[in-house]
């Protein structure tokens, strides 16, 4: 039970005294924190005082406009800086730090906005739900009032009735209203956003791999192209080691699509093919002087490979998946198998003590421990990279393709042919230069020369690397593992390189696409679900309020009965009688997020009675309306008809 509020004027209530109100005969045993106005000993319960509903849907549908439009901006803000593609309006152009802090400030906004039109809308439906003549339970009166707190409601959805309905809207809107703002600053990042301003049709990505290794092996056996062997050599030799798994021109790290290839031991690498490897459509150079100065460059859509390794224990039939390659005083020997979708390759390099008596070939005793092995799953891609225009390397990947299975038997057919090429058997190239000397082919002799010299040095780099790794760095674990991962690489990576010069018409067909010079920014960005939920929490807000007015704008046809009491119409002649004194700082600052000045008990129902009080609205001045008891309300009209009979009959009613 609550104790009575005193009347901060005096001078208002010579007839009003705040006591405890007492149980009605009759009537269910309820304990608010209400007002009572007594006369002659008798307690008239008055549930409420308020102005006006008119001006509180007025001031609800204000509360509505405001949040609905401030949400409105802050969706398009939000939109603006964090997701569109496009460039940021310069009004909006701030920097990450202040563009956090502008979004947080209106997410907080919209949490206080969205809790005063909540307050707001129920402040005006409380008076809606007990303007008809029957009222309406006292449970669904107080569910409904605007000073009801939290626990207040949700003590009252612990007793059955229609107020739980109410109760359970305004509780989710009270919710909804906490909870708007937590999605705005979910998931952001910091990132180069690219906005292009011009795009042309290119030629780029990398071609099939077995396109590739075609035109490795064409390149190496010179043929039609004998003036290629210096692109061949140097392209050999620049990457055959690990440097090229670590360049940022043409590898980029990416999350593994394999089951097995999990852990610290897994290297996920995608190739995209480099900026290098771009042309024009009509395969001209992409910088032909009229490009513009834009300092990015966005191949979109360019076919690429992801590449996988992963530790392995697949054993090899040493009689069919492995060979010697290379000359008594460097060789190799590798393996190379395939099973499923996954390649298994292993090598080892002939020692430099054998090397030294040119003994690779017939000592073999170098073969039975491979040195290096590692599993290989190879899929083909397409992908959207960004790539620095002044030294090439890649800037970001905008976007990945679906993975498609391209390590197979072929595949494995493929590794073994590049073996083949790096690591020739002297015979070969032997009679290649014979074959020129007598046909008087000078041209063709010099580059099966050249050949048998590229060879040489890349093997030489390759067995260079080995030596340099076990003598300069023996704590490098997984050199001898990165050597081999870096050749398996090249075919994939530089092959298209070797095919643009034998045969650049097949590039122009199969990898035609575009791309976009673009200036760069660094933005703070997001996930658009984070402001799609954003709009659906303050859409679902918005149209909830606007149908709770509604509703009270239908019940404001039935007019609130005026006041008949003369004990409350005195009361009342001088205004509010209860009116709350001005509120201290603190409720202000309580007021400012959301929460009540006043705490209201539930209403209890008594055991002894089945049937829950009624209130019904009532009006007592032009601005004021009261919520009293309908069962009082009716007994004080009843009696006050009967003195109004008594008195018409005068003397003769005795």
């Amino acid at each position: 039970m609550s104790n009575p509020r005193h009347t901060p004027n005096e001078d208002k209530q010579s007839l009003v005294q705040d006591e405890e109100p007492a149980p009605a005969t009759g009537n269910a045993d309820v304990f608010v924190d209400s007002t009572a106005l007594v006369n002659d000993g008798r307690i008239i319960r008055i549930f409420s005082v308020l102005q006006s509903s008119s001006p509180k849907l007025t001031k609800a549908w204000l509360w509505v406009l405001a949040t609905a439009a401030f949400c409105g901006w802050t969706v398009s803000f939000a939109y603006a800086v964090f997701i569109s593609p496009s460039p940021v309006w310069r009004f909006y152009d701030f920097s990450p730090r202040i563009t956090v802090a502008v979004v947080n400030f209106a997410s907080h906004l919209a949490v206080y906005l969205a809790g005063c039109m909540i307050q707001a809308t129920f402040d005006a439906v409380c008076w809606a739900v007990i303007s008809g003549g029957r009222g309406a339970p006292l449970r669904t009166f107080l569910v409904t009032k605007q000073d009801a707190g939290l626990e207040s409601v949700a003590s009252l959805l612990w007793t059955y009735g229609g107020h739980q309905l109410w109760g359970i809207l305004r509780l989710a809107l009270m919710v909804g209203g906490w909870v708007i703002g937590l999605p705005l600053l979910s998931g952001i990042s910091y990132r180069d956003v690219f906005y292009p301003s011009q795009t042309v049709p290119v030629v780029g990505g990398i071609a099939p791999l077995r396109v590739s290794v075609e035109a490795l092996e064409k390149a190496s056996y010179g043929g039609q192209q004998p003036t290629f062997q210096e692109a061949s050599i140097n392209t050999m030799l620049i990457s055959s080691t690990n440097s090229i798994l670590t360049d940022p021109k043409f590898v980029v790290s990416v999350a593994p699509i394999s089951p097995d290839c999990r852990g610290a031991d897994c290297k996920s690498l995608f190739l995209p093919g480099g900026l290098e490897l771009v042309l024009r459509a009509d395969g001209t150079s992409l910088f032909d002087g009229n490009q513009p100065d834009d300092p990015v460059i966005i191949v979109h859509d360019a076919p690429g490979y992801q590449i996988e390794f992963s530790p392995q224990n697949y054993t090899f039939k040493t009689d069919v998946d492995c060979q010697i390659y290379g000359l008594p005083i460097s060789a190799l020997y590798a393996c190379v198998a395939g099973r499923n979708d996954t390649v298994f390759s292993g090598f080892a390099i002939c020692p430099f003590d054998l090397m030294s008596n040119g003994a690779c070939q017939s000592d073999v005793s170098w073969t039975e421990h491979l040195q290096a092995s590692v599993a290989m799953n190879i899929y083909q891609r397409t992908s959207t990279v960004a790539y620095d225009r002044a030294n090439f390397s890649i800037l970001g990947i905008e976007s990945l393709g679906t993975a498609t299975v391209a390590s197979d038997e072929e595949s494995v057919a493929d590794l073994q042919k590049l073996f083949l090429i790096m690591y020739p058997q002297l015979t070969t190239i032997l009679q290649d230069i014979e074959t020129a000397l007598v046909e008087f082919n000078s041209g063709q002799a010099w580059s099966d020369l050249a050949y048998l010299a590229s060879v040489y040095c890349l093997q030489a780099e390759i067995t260079a690397a080995e030596l340099f790794l076990n003598n300069s760095y023996p704590s490098w674990v997984n050199g001898q593992r990165d050597i081999l991962e870096g050749v398996l690489t090249i075919p994939i990576q530089f092959g298209t390189l070797l095919l643009q010069e034998i045969d650049k018409s097949i590039l122009l067909n199969d990898l035609t696409t575009t791309a976009s010079f673009a200036h760069v920014s660094f933005r703070v960005r997001s996930e658009p679900w984070t402001i799609v939920m954003f709009t659906c929490v303050v859409s679902g807000l918005v149209i909830s309020s606007i149908l709770c007015l509604l509703y009270a704008h239908w019940a404001a046809r039935l007019k609130p009965a005026r006041e008949i009491s003369p004990t409350i119409r005195t009361a009342f002649e001088n205004g509010d009688p209860f009116e709350a004194p001005p509120a201290s700082t603190w409720q202000l600052l309580s007021n400012l997020f959301c929460c009540s000045q006043r705490k209201y008990s539930s209403a209890l129902q008594s055991t002894r009675c089945e049937q829950d009080t009624y209130v019904v609205a009532r009006k007592v001045t032009d601005e004021l309306l009261i919520a009293v008891d309908r069962e009082q309300d009716k007994q004080e009209s009843d009696s006050i008809v009967t003195v109004n009979e008594k008195r018409a009959l005068g003397p003769s009613a005795g």
